[in-house]
């Protein structure tokens, strides 16, 4: 949640900002993922329903972040952000 505005705020474009966080996340998912499934903490057979649709999602957004003008994706963002702020509060 802070990775984009903090980068924005050193600089980087908004696409680059973007590109930037994701850059740094997926390899610490990674990462994290495999020392879940060192400890045992979860079974990769219960993430396999999310891994098909998590990889379109990553794909389509690749190709889109360099076509949506940075004005409409700043609002896309914040909008997430809204949305994940809410979520958060109603757990």
């Amino acid at each position: 949640m802070l990775a984009v505005p903090l980068l924005k705020k050193f600089g980087l474009q908004q696409t680059n900002a973007h590109a930037t966080a994701v850059a740094v996340i997926a390899p610490l998912s990674v990462l994290s993922t495999v020392a879940y499934l060192l400890l045992h903490r979860f079974e990769l057979a219960d993430a396999a329903v999310y891994l098909l649709p998590g990889a379109v999602g990553a794909l389509a957004g690749a190709l889109l972040l360099a076509k949506i003008p940075q004005n409409w994706l700043r609002k896309i963002f914040a909008l997430f952000m809204i949305w994940a702020g809410i979520r958060m509060v109603m757990k």
